[in-house]
């Protein structure tokens, strides 16, 4: 038998034409789940476009809480505003700290906590000044 003969026969055997189904039958399940998905993500995207009726609308003009114009009253009051701040900005010196190098990590973390320190006893200085 000569080797063109023995492609055909080989090629064309049931167990070929299964590995061709095979292989179909995994494409079409590929298309079908990437459908699925697609549509699902569609979905949400529309979803997540609409905002609740309290939300301010895209385009719309922001407007601030009124909390944010009340007045401290009281030193104690005053007090916790002011290390509410100082806390935040340790926050984020602390997350610009970790963006450095390993080196000067550390000393930037120390002066982060010392900056800290004295700005809790600037605002208690302050905060009893005015008792």
């Amino acid at each position: 038998m000569n080797l063109a003969w023995r492609s055909i026969i080989f090629n064309h055997t049931p167990a070929y034409h299964q590995g061709i189904e095979m292989k179909k039958s995994i494409r079409y399940f590929c298309q079908t789940v990437m459908g699925i998905a697609t549509s699902v993500l569609l979905m949400n995207a529309g979803w997540a476009q609409t905002s609740p009726e309290g939300m301010p609308q895209a385009g719309a003009p922001l407007i601030d809480p009124p909390r944010w114009f009340q007045e401290d009253t009281t030193p104690q009051a005053r007090f916790l505003t002011l290390k509410k701040e100082a806390g935040a900005v340790l926050q984020e010196s602390q997350f610009a700290c970790k963006k450095l190098a390993r080196v000067a990590r550390a000393g930037c973390l120390r002066e982060a906590q010392a900056m800290y320190q004295q700005d809790l006893a600037r605002a208690r200085s302050m905060t009893q000044g005015s008792q």
